[in-house]
């Protein structure tokens, strides 16, 4: 069964609202870990996270749907939550695009993440040298060196 929630803060009244076909447990599981790790996208759940504490929060089914519910279904339930709590005020989020039906008119919305600075890339990539990559191989030293070698030439 697929499921609408809402992870809700006994204290303040408040909603975060979301769609799971997984085990609700679990999905509370990576709310939590996300909140614990101050890396939770939504910045209000995050601040009343930080606020009232992991006591104050609970999770509860708001809807199921069948497993066989198109992406538009999830998407449209998931909207009609939003609204019921947004116009309560008791809504924790801001981005209402958590995924969107293929051609259904929702909008482009695309989570690409955070770019990188070339900075970090260049971090990454040294790090790497040296590591065990695809089926145990190793960058050879000849490699690594050529790299360095051609690192410098560009600079």
């Amino acid at each position: 069964m697929i499921k609408i929630y809402a992870l809700g803060n006994n204290v303040d009244g408040k909603a975060y609202v979301g769609c799971t076909k997984n085990n609700l447990a679990k999905r509370m599981r990576e709310h939590r870990c996300l909140l614990k790790n101050q890396k939770h996208n939504e910045k209000l759940l995050q601040d009343a996270w930080n606020t009232y504490g992991e006591s104050s929060f609970s999770m509860m089914v708001l809807e199921e749907l069948l497993d066989t519910a198109s992406v538009i279904e999830k998407r449209e339930a998931e909207l009609k939550w939003f609204k019921i709590f947004d116009l309560e005020g008791r809504l924790y989020n801001t981005n209402q695009k958590s995924f969107q039906a293929v051609k259904s008119g929702f909008g482009n919305y695309s989570n690409k993440g955070r770019k990188h600075t070339p900075e970090e890339i260049e971090k990454r990539r040294l790090a790497q040298i040296g590591k065990p990559k695809n089926h145990g191989h190793k960058i050879s030293a000849t490699k690594q060196r050529l790299k360095i070698e051609k690192k410098n030439l560009m600079r």
